[in-house]
């Protein structure tokens, strides 16, 4: 595989976890841009980072970089694509892409144009237990799938909590972990479902909080999912068949598969991860790189904008705009 010169957008704490990861794959990042050099200056020390930015638009005029992995709040993702992608860089940009499915159009629809890579880091379809479990689907284990649910909700507080709900920042639970528990689910059973429905419940400012969805397929199976930022739900995922049930404890990175069967027979998967469960996407992103292609065949666009999709549709129909959309 080529040695790509990585760039990174933005100095939080996905951007870290980014770092941490290609440090113990061996990866060396190139550069770091924050919106203050002071900021790109600390994140470069703490990571051995040769290069510091301070802007986002200085990294993308360094001849030296080839990609830039994006990892500021996903408001700020369409723009920030144009940029690098306008630039000649490839773009590797954490989820949600985009706010909105146009958005998500015009990037890949540019990426295309100037002949350069776009994906969505959805770190979760490159890790390789998931690829057993839709494995373990298609032989049909469990009997006929009737009922999937998968559940994830965290609580934050403090100022990364006021941050998360805020309206201007396109916050809510939907597109700050909803790919976890929706995108999942949709992962298993397919990203077209033939009706989608969702209750929710908003916090102070108006943002989604909590919201229980309902992906209807043409072949009967119902995928529940429930997503919640300020109330903890477990992170797991259940799969109900006419002979059994595959439990997921950890769906969002799992290194275990339980196969329960009705008759108690029990099954068990594991994998643990080489280093955290990242190092997948970042090494199947170089791959694709390396090999010249512009998009992934793993988590391809028309699964980005079929998110991006189901998405649009629950915030229409609960009459969720952001104040930049009015």
């Amino acid at each position: 595989m080529k040695n790509l010169n990585w760039g990174i957008f933005s100095t939080g704490a996905i951007a870290k976890n980014f770092a941490k990861t290609a440090d113990a794959m061996g990866i060396s990042i190139y550069g770091i841009a924050s919106r203050t050099l002071q900021s790109a200056n600390a994140f470069a020390a703490q990571f051995n980072i040769a290069h510091a930015y301070g802007s986002y638009e200085e990294m993308v005029q360094d001849p030296a970089i080839d990609v830039i992995y994006i990892a500021t709040p996903h408001n700020l993702h369409y723009e920030n694509m144009v940029l690098c992608l306008t630039h000649g860089k490839h773009v590797f940009c954490e989820k949600p892409i985009t706010v909105t499915r146009a958005e998500a159009e015009k990037a890949y629809a540019l990426a295309a144009e100037k002949g350069l890579f776009l994906m969505e880091a959805y770190w979760t379809r490159l890790i390789p237990l998931n690829e057993k479990l839709l494995q373990l689907l298609s032989q049909n284990v469990i009997g006929t799938v009737q009922l999937a649910q998968a559940n994830y909700g965290y609580i934050s507080q403090g100022p990364r909590g006021v941050r998360k709900m805020d309206p201007a920042l396109a916050g809510g639970a939907l597109l700050d972990i909803g790919i976890y528990t929706i995108g999942y689910l949709a992962m298993l059973f397919g990203y077209a479902p033939k009706q989608i429905t969702g209750s929710v419940t908003r916090c102070n400012v108006g943002t989604d909080a909590l919201s229980t969805v309902v992906m209807e397929y043409e072949n009967g199976i119902k995928a529940v999912a429930l997503t919640a930022i300020g109330t903890h739900i477990p992170v797991e995922a259940v799969i109900y068949g006419s002979e059994g049930r595959i439990v997921i404890p950890n769906h969002k990175n799992p290194t275990r598969i339980e196969v329960i069967l009705n008759d108690g027979t029990t099954t068990v998967y594991e994998d643990e991860f080489a280093v955290n469960g990242y190092e997948y996407e970042i090494e199947h992103a170089a791959q694709c790189i390396t090999d010249g292609k512009l998009t992934s065949d793993k988590y391809t666009p028309a699964m980005s904008l079929s998110m991006m999709d189901i998405f649009d549709k629950l915030r229409a129909d609960w009459e969720m705009r952001f104040p930049f959309e009015q």
